[in-house]
């Protein structure tokens, strides 16, 4: 079945399923680089939530044989009514400054590949890169609800674009925390067995059969292979949510702290929108390398909407300043 003849099958059978009190319609959200996504938008009249259910991954599945098209209603409507009976966020005083000041925090994106969208919202330019701004309206252990913010909330609030960038450098680093990780870290907390099978890094795979090894032997025989193919030391820079955790990066501190702990210059790899890689500068270090290993992973490994940069960074710890590498 075609995308569009299975949007429009499970419209209608949502809309059968849950009947005229509710009002079940498709459309078409824009997210980060300008990747336009379907979604189903369930809302009922006596509610004020109107959950945004993304299609994309049901259809794969759909693909795949794993679900029937019955199967995969009940469970846009059970993602429905899960979203629903939680707090409501009063979105009332979204339009109360005072009530929001202390939520704006900042993300940076791509200014090539979201042009339409920065036509409407405010920013900052930093590097190459946007500085953009939204407001945390609702925190969970599964994720944040937000709310981007845009040229009609600065002129219902009445401030300017600079007094946005200060409340935001204010709050960012206060809501989210940053942390840095050497790689050998991450993968420690990421190798635990029935969690990961393979794991990529520098173009090369890593797989253990669980059977013949215990947890300890294989995730040491991991990082062993790792250390004896790549001679960087790489280091992992993200926040404690690991959500829009490339801003970072622009932290008062952060950069110049991690290079007085290495006592060192590094360069500045745009893993994705969510984290960068820091790499010391030595003999080992090519930029150019650099530059070919961020656009490849970018192409293959990472999803387009969470495409950050091709461009490496640099931090010179004599001047303290990041730069165009």
């Amino acid at each position: 079945m075609a995308f569009n003849k299975f949007l429009f099958c499970v419209k209608e059978i949502t809309q059968q399923k849950l009947g005229m009190d509710y009002k079940v319609k498709l459309t078409k959200v824009t997210k980060n680089n300008g990747i336009e996504l379907d979604a189903l938008v369930i809302s009922r009249e006596d509610s004020k939530i109107s959950p945004t259910i993304y299609m994309d991954y049901y259809y794969e599945e759909y693909k795949k044989g794993n679900k029937p098209l019955e199967s995969i209603v009940e469970d846009i409507i059970l993602v429905y009514r899960d979203n629903c009976s939680g707090e409501f966020i009063d979105m009332e005083c979204f339009t109360n400054f005072e009530k929001m000041k202390d939520k704006i925090v900042f993300k940076l994106i791509n200014i090539k590949t979201n042009e339409k969208l920065l036509e409407s919202i405010p920013f900052k330019k930093v590097l190459d890169l946007a500085m953009v701004f939204y407001c945390v309206v609702d925190e969970k252990q599964s994720g944040n609800a937000t709310v981007l913010i845009n040229d009609v909330h600065m002129d219902m609030w009445g401030i300017t674009l600079r007094q946005l960038v200060k409340i935001a450098k204010e709050n960012t680093p206060r809501i989210m925390k940053f942390q840095i990780k050497n790689m050998e870290d991450m993968l420690r907390g990421m190798l635990n067995v029935g969690e990961l099978c393979m794991v990529r890094e520098g173009g090369n795979e890593y797989e253990v059969d669980y059977d013949e090894k215990t947890s300890d032997n294989y995730t040491e025989d991991i990082i062993k292979e790792i250390k004896d193919n790549n001679s960087m030391e790489l280091f992992v820079l993200t926040n404690t949510q690991k959500i829009n955790g490339a801003a970072c990066m622009i932290y008062d501190n952060v950069l110049e702290g991690f290079s007085k702990s290495i006592n060192n210059n590094f360069y500045i790899l745009p893993s994705s929108v969510h984290e960068v890689i820091l790499v010391p500068e030595s003999e080992n270090v090519c930029k150019e390398v650099l530059e070919k290993m961020v656009k490849d992973v970018n192409r293959t490994e990472v999803d387009t909407v969470d495409v950050l940069s091709d461009t490496v960074y640099y931090y010179d710890k004599g001047k303290h300043t990041i730069k165009i590498a």
